[in-house]
């Protein structure tokens, strides 16, 4: 199924709302005498919250190993590249600097 990336990005955003109004309507319901309703309430809205933070802590665990492949790629390139280099050309110190330092 597809779904657009504004909606798809925003989805646990969506499960902390839902949590929201279970647990407001569960806490209503259990003022009310409704004890089984309250508790299923609760319960659900609590476990949105939980599979909101389940879903946002494994898109940034995937976001920090994308950002760590692309850096060991970036990595490697540059020392493709640095293979190629020549190495840096070590002049000596002129004659006159040699003599000032004793």
């Amino acid at each position: 199924m597809y779904l657009p990336t504004n909606v798809y990005e925003r989805v646990p955003y969506y499960w902390t709302v839902l949590g929201i109004v279970l647990i407001a309507m569960g806490t209503l319901l259990g003022a009310l005498g409704h004890g089984i309703l309250a508790l299923t309430g609760v319960g659900g809205g609590a476990l949105c919250f939980i599979w909101a933070r389940v879903v946002l802590q494994r898109r940034r665990a995937q976001e920090l190993i994308r950002q760590r492949e692309n850096y060991d790629g970036s990595l490697d390139q540059t020392m493709e590249l640095n293979k190629l280099n020549v190495p840096p050309v070590i002049q000596p110190a002129p004659e006159d600097f040699r003599a000032q330092g004793q």
